[in-house]
């Protein structure tokens, strides 16, 4: 499956639903989606199936940046909390 961004603005922030396999690809485009919405932005992770090593390194970037990432499954919770890079 290939990547799936979806952009929900609202009056305070913006969501933002990433779906299927996020890759080393998928970086850019998600970052300019990202760079076009206004406000908070917060990243739904509940259907994102995969990320390699590039797209795990993205969002952790893109949160340590103050991009709110949430509902995230557990696998993907575990590959963000691994301390390798």
């Amino acid at each position: 499956m290939t990547l799936r961004i979806t952009s929900f603005p609202g009056k305070n922030k913006t969501t933002i639903r990433v779906e299927g396999h996020f890759s080393a690809e998928d970086v850019e485009v998600l970052q300019k989606e990202i760079q076009l919405s206004a406000g908070p932005v917060h990243l739904d992770l509940s259907y994102l199936q995969s990320a390699d090593a590039e797209g795990v390194r993205a969002l952790k970037s893109l949160s340590a940046r103050g991009t709110k990432l949430i509902d995230a499954s557990a696998y993907i919770s575990q590959l963000l909390d691994e301390t390798a890079s």
